[in-house]
């Protein structure tokens, strides 16, 4: 559990706002809403060309909602591909307001045409634009409010009020859930520093359970609802460690229920290639293993020529079943225990996915 508590802060956005996302929101008049089916990670490479196109907006294209909107959504084939579009301008576009800082006590909430003509805001302005953009363009919307483990959480800490907004959006039918804030960048050292995430984009809501808890449990879009005492006391794994799992295809829910068990100590070391298709379909995610059991490994991608396990100096080659599949065993002796993959421009290297500890 140290190893957990090490990773628990992390330098998201908008975490403990007293005002400007602050405040009880109203309780909705809506219908239940139906839990979200369980989808994959995002594969931002299938967005490229939308990508590339919301960045290419022209200044005359950006000079009001209406142009944004139809400059935005004029390639979109899909409802998926117009929220992308409007996810990724304004992560390119609209910066943070660190100025005042969070805590300043700041109750002016500006609108989306007043985020769009400033290029920054706090949470309520990333999604008050992205709303407006996106009712331009013909999708369905909430506006989500609630609480978030974001840049000034630590561990343990209690929640007296909700304290970040952001979005959900109906894609073909199914809602699904979208953070423009987090998705644009973190705060360093009390200033915003720009950088894209696009682990906030359709998130899977057991991945979005862990830093973030709606006021209304019915958006949490899960049927085992979370309650706050259990958001704020679950143990916190961070985000560059989530976003390592999502991107090899590990459920969120299994994640949460390895930390649930007694014998849960930390989780194993994990690497994730950039723009690399990699899933893991069956693999331990405790990080310490005993000598001895058997484990199954199975791992499938298109984009690998081979996978293998290191133990003790000796290597096991995961079978092939398939084109992309690969699978097999091993009861590992102690020492360390590695699953590693090949990539077939680079055939004389194995590169480590999942690093274990066997005692």
């Amino acid at each position: 559990m140290k190893s957990l508590l090490r990773h628990a802060v992390f330098w998201g956005l908008c975490g403990a706002l007293v005002a400007g996302c602050g405040g009880t929101p109203d309780a909705e008049n809506a219908p239940r809403i139906p839990a979200a089916r369980e989808t994959g990670p995002i594969d931002d490479a299938v967005y490229a060309a939308i990508d590339r196109h919301a960045l290419n907006a022209p200044p005359e294209a950006e000079r009001s909602l209406d142009r944004l909107t139809a400059y935005l959504t004029a390639p979109a084939r899909n409802d998926a591909e117009t929220a992308r579009a409007l996810y990724r301008w304004i992560a390119g576009n609209i910066a943070y307001d660190v100025q005042p800082k969070p805590f300043s006590g700041r109750i002016n909430k500006p609108g989306a045409r007043q985020t769009l003509e400033s290029r920054k805001g706090l949470c309520d302005g990333y999604s008050s634009l992205f709303d407006e953009l996106a009712r331009r363009a013909g999708l369905e919307t909430r506006r989500i409010r609630g609480y978030s483990k974001g840049h000034s959480y630590y561990p343990g800490r209690r929640f007296a009020d909700v304290n970040h907004e952001w979005i959900a959006v109906k894609i073909d039918g199914d809602w699904r859930l979208i953070d423009p804030t987090w998705g644009a960048g973190l705060i360093e050292e009390e200033r915003f520093v720009k950088k894209f995430d696009g682990i906030y984009f359709l998130t899977p809501p057991a991945y979005f359970l862990f830093d973030h808890l709606p006021f209304d449990p019915e958006w949490q879009l899960v049927r085992q609802k979370m309650t706050l005492d259990a958001f704020e006391t679950q143990a916190y794994p961070g985000r560059p460690l989530l976003r390592s799992f999502y991107h090899l295809g590990v459920p969120g829910e299994a994640l949460r229920e390895a930390m649930s068990r007694k014998d849960f100590t930390d989780f194993p070391k994990v690497h994730y290639y950039k723009g690399r298709v990699l899933r893991v379909e069956q693999a331990p995610i405790t990080g310490r293993l005993e000598e001895g059991n058997k484990y199954t490994f199975s791992m499938a991608s298109p984009e690998i020529s081979g996978a293998t396990l290191l133990n003790a100096g000796q290597w096991r080659d995961l079978e092939k079943d398939g084109a992309d599949r690969y699978h097999g065993t091993i009861r590992p002796v102690a020492g360390v225990l590695k699953l590693s993959v090949q990539f077939p421009e680079k055939a004389m290297e194995y590169w480590p996915v999942l690093i274990y500890s066997v005692n």
